[in-house]
């Protein structure tokens, strides 16, 4: 029979456990999660013990058409009466005869069909989520479309100093500002729900962050803030998502803008290279966080602003981590604050 210390080496890898008999039905091998299964301590306890477990299989084996591919299956107990399933195959090769047993804890078989199951279930309520989640997008787009044409109008009539004009560009604003902040939570949605697709790729995540920057101009350009960006000018790559990556940035920028309503100010986006990561700093002239919110300011729907739902900085902190990489507040005072997002470089596609 071969050498046990190869035995070792492959059952080292199997969640069940592997018992190998003699011919004669002595224990030759058996593998440490099989003692743990079986709940015996060494060897020796095990070969006492084993001829009551072989009398519990022995009917199984006595059964007409029980042998099949997959081995004559029957169940048994522990040393102390634990419930278990073992698989039973008859070896008859030239230089290995015996019997080799697999020994199986149901309870952990069960777990690991409803974990499947579950998985699969939620694999099904993430494409209802993102279809669901698509179709909003939609009509959000729509009343984006509506705001600009009524925003446009009032515009228009800007030589009209009337309460009554003045209460309906801040209603249009505040229409505006809210169909922002619900695109961006459909946005989150989508990505939270978006399963491993493939999609992951090595990206210059220098350009990322400009075309963040660029896209956001408009916005922080509504709420009189001026937008900073100081970067390489050559590519740094990173493994990841792009999207991804750029939803992250634009949580963190858009808060900023947010910190500095109304009255604006300057919101500095610093990229640089640190090592073996790549670090992007957002600065804004904010009036900081409350200290006693500091150690809470990633938790899932926390937020102190009246009109937020607490999930960007969230999905932000887990978008970097599964990537390879964090999210800190460097620091925060009375004067703003300065979040830093680092990602592992990795080197340029060939």
């Amino acid at each position: 029979m071969p050498s046990n210390r190869h035995f070792h080496t492959l059952a080292g890898v199997f969640h069940e456990g592997v018992v190998l008999l003699s011919r004669s039905g002595r224990v030759d091998f058996a593998s440490t999660r099989a003692r743990e299964l079986l709940e015996v301590s060494d060897d020796d306890a095990l070969a006492a013990h084993w001829p009551e477990i072989a009398a519990q299989y022995q009917c199984a084996l006595d059964t007409p058409g029980a042998a099949t591919p997959s081995g004559v299956e029957a169940s048994v107990t522990s040393a102390q009466g634990r419930p278990l399933k073992l698989r039973i195959f008859a070896l008859s090769e030239e230089d290995c005869e015996g019997v080799l047993v697999i020994v199986e804890d149901p309870w952990t078989l069960a777990a690991l069909e409803r974990d499947l199951r579950d998985a699969n279930r939620h694999r099904a309520l993430a494409e209802l989520y993102r279809a669901e989640a698509h179709e909003v997008r939609v009509t959000l787009n729509a009343i984006h479309l509506s705001l600009e044409v009524l925003a446009a109008r009032l515009e228009r009539r800007a030589g009209d100093a009337s309460d009554s004009l003045q209460a309906e560009r801040h209603q249009a604003q505040m229409a505006r500002q809210e169909a922002e902040r619900l695109t961006r939570a459909m946005e989150l949605l989508l990505a939270q729900s978006r399963a491993e697709d493939g999609s992951s790729t090595v990206f210059d995540a220098v350009r990322v962050t400009i075309d963040t920057v660029a896209l956001l101009g408009p916005q922080a350009a509504r709420a009189s803030v001026n937008l900073e960006l100081e970067a390489p000018t050559t590519p740094v790559h990173v493994y990841g998502r792009p999207d991804a990556i750029q939803q992250a940035l634009v949580n963190v920028i858009v808060n900023g803008i947010e910190a500095m309503a109304p009255r604006g100010g300057d919101l500095a986006v610093r990229v640089r290279r640190a090592g073996d990561e790549l670090c992007v700093e957002i600065t804004d002239q904010g009036s900081g966080i409350d200290p006693r919110d500091l150690p809470h300011v990633f938790d899932r729907h926390f937020t102190r602003k009246a009109s937020g739902n607490g999930i960007g900085l969230y999905v932000t902190r887990l978008e970097l981590a599964a990537h390879g990489g964090r999210i800190e507040i460097a620091r925060s005072s009375a004067d703003g604050t300065t979040f830093v997002l680092c990602l592992p470089v990795v080197p340029p596609p060939a």
